[in-house]
């Protein structure tokens, strides 16, 4: 019966200081939180982008990633200290990617995306020969 008491109480003890060595989270609160809503949108026309992919930067795992909806809307509840030092970022296929920054918390981001252009064409030596290996940049 000692014994069983003795094991009761070592258990006790055990589970006491673990508990009270685990580390312990600061509750959230909405003061902790500030929410960045914006819209991604064509630069020619202002139209709205659907489905445009939408992440901070730098990208953080508390962070996710956004898709906006059909008026081009986008909403992220972000910590309060990253106001300032992150970068909202836009993309969608057949578009040129974009950024923007937040100018004051609560206020609404636009983002707009360039429509991506496909260059193509033949690079000719001098006598009309195609030149083989040639980097094109632009």
């Amino acid at each position: 019966m000692k014994t069983v008491v003795l094991g009761l109480a070592l258990i006790s003890a055990i589970a006491a200081s673990a508990q009270a060595q685990a580390p312990r989270r600061a509750p959230t609160t909405s003061a902790d939180i500030v929410v960045i809503t914006g819209r991604v949108v064509m630069d020619s026309t202002g139209d709205p982008i659907r489905s445009a992919r939408v992440t901070l930067s730098p990208e953080s795992p508390q962070e996710p990633v956004v898709l906006t909806d059909n008026d081009g809307v986008f909403r992220f509840a972000a910590p309060a200290t990253s106001v300032g030092r992150y970068r909202v970022v836009a993309s969608k296929t057949g578009y040129a990617g974009s950024d923007a920054t937040p100018a004051v918390a609560g206020q609404s981001v636009e983002v707009r995306l360039k429509h991506g252009a496909v260059i193509s064409g033949r690079i000719m030596d001098e006598r009309g020969e195609p030149v083989v290996g040639v980097q094109v940049a632009a």
